[in-house]
């Protein structure tokens, strides 16, 4: 992958949601979290076998819909785990491509009690939805719970979430917190080329934190009682 700073982005990501699953967690060393959690089952849902979340979380296990070089093959919605065999599912940019009813119904029977379902997805924010209208991919705040739409994780989890709730009392959402406003677009995203040269990253990421610009993206955490 030639996009450098796409990939510094997704980096982060992963640095995000290895925090999210260990915050309480304290290490001596890389080595000592690797042993802890060397039985851990964790699986990225999609993305297409890029690789990356290896570079941070190397136990954990990639798949796609498709053969694209990850580790299994299986659909989110269909998936070949047993019953409460898994420890965390990892979703970038995948939740709008899926029909929520069907992964969630089927993600509660994989998770162990206690596991977790963490999720990044766009937001809904006056900057996103201006950025978003641009986008090959509809953003429709309007809509029911029909992918493909790229503002799903909002009605899921604002819009509609009463109805989250009641419909999957034991997911508990743990966190929601809005990020990224220009590295992802500046990076071009997976359709366009990379508009600025890597080495601004740093740069971008402080003017995310000073410039008064809402996120391109959440991330969700979810956790099964």
């Amino acid at each position: 992958m030639r996009n450098g700073l796409l990939k510094k982005v997704y980096l982060g990501w992963y640095r995000q949601m290895r925090d999210c699953l260990y915050a309480s967690d304290n290490y001596s060393s890389p080595l000592s979290r690797l042993r802890k959690h060397r039985d851990e089952v964790i699986v990225e849902l999609g993305e297409g076998g890029n690789g990356w979340v290896k570079e941070i979380m190397p136990l954990v296990f990639t798949s796609d819909v498709q053969e694209v070089g990850t580790d299994m093959c299986f659909s989110a919605m269909d998936m070949i785990f047993g019953a409460e065999t898994i420890d965390a599912f990892l979703l970038i940019n995948v939740l709008h491509h899926l029909r929520p009813e069907t992964f969630f119904n089927e993600a509660l029977r994989c998770l162990k009690p206690g596991g977790k379902i963490l999720i990044i997805e766009p937001a809904n924010t006056r900057w996103s939805r201006l950025i978003y209208r641009f986008h090959f991919e509809s953003f429709r705040p309007d809509l029911y719970w029909e992918p493909v739409n790229n503002a799903m994780a909002w009605i899921l989890f604002f819009r509609d979430v009463k109805y989250f709730k009641k419909l999957y009392p034991q997911l508990e959402i743990i966190n929601i917190k809005t990020h990224t406003s220009l590295a992802y677009l500046l990076a071009g995203g997976h359709s366009y080329p990379q508009l600025v040269p890597t080495f601004l990253y740093p740069v971008i990421k402080w003017l995310e934190k000073i410039l008064p610009l809402g996120g391109m993206f959440y991330t969700i955490v979810l956790e099964k009682e």
